[in-house]
């Protein structure tokens, strides 16, 4: 692996640090408050984004969505698999 190859993951992992952020507040916000359509568009907006960050990274890999606020919501999963617990969670921090 070369520097440049370790920074670019570094970078993509960041933008969906942020993706993620995100769709947890809205996850949240499903759970207690009113989820208006706008809020819906947003959460399926950046859905979008974040898998395609994550086609940048490796085009064999895909995003997980796992909306419980409790827990992470975005997690990196190879294509041919649907356990979210094999996968690389984003975290929010």
């Amino acid at each position: 692996m070369k520097l440049n190859d370790l920074h670019n993951f570094v970078y993509y992992y960041q933008e969906l640090q942020k993706i993620a952020r995100s769709i947890n507040h809205l996850n949240t916000k499903e759970c207690n408050e009113i989820f208006t359509n706008r809020d819906k568009t947003r959460l399926k907006n950046l859905e979008l984004k974040a898998d395609k960050v994550i086609k940048y990274i490796n085009k064999g890999f895909k995003a997980y969505f796992q909306r419980d606020p409790r827990g992470l919501p975005v997690y990196i999963i190879d294509k041919t698999c649907n356990d979210y617990t094999d996968g690389i969670p984003i975290l929010l921090k």
